[in-house]
C-alpha cells in the first residue's frame, strides 16, 4: 500500500538548520571598533537572492570573513 502524503509533508522545510541552539557569549567590551578592511569585505559580499546565488555559500563566506578578525574582549 503506498504511503499517504499530506499537505503538511509538502510544506515541511527540508533546509538544513545550521543555526540552532546558539547561545550568545557575554561581551565585556562596550565600545567595539571594526577594521575598515572588514567592513569593505562584508560590503563586497552582498547577497541579492538571485537564482544563481547559493545562500549557504554566501553565509559560509560571511562567517569566514568575520573569523579573520579577532577583537580584544570579545570571545570567539
Amino acid at each position: 500500500q503506498p504511503l499517504r502524503v499530506t499537505l503538511k509533508d509538502y510544506s515541511s522545510s527540508t533546509v538544513p538548520q545550521f543555526f540552532t541552539n546558539i547561545a550568545r557569549p557575554d561581551v565585556q567590551v562596550t565600545n567595539i571598533s571594526y577594521p575598515h578592511s572588514l567592513i569593505q569585505l562584508i560590503q563586497g559580499n552582498i547577497f541579492h537572492g538571485l537564482p544563481n546565488e547559493d545562500p549557504y555559500a554566501h553565509l559560509a563566506t560571511y562567517i569566514e570573513i568575520c573569523n579573520t578578525v579577532k577583537i580584544a574582549g570579545v570571545p570567539e
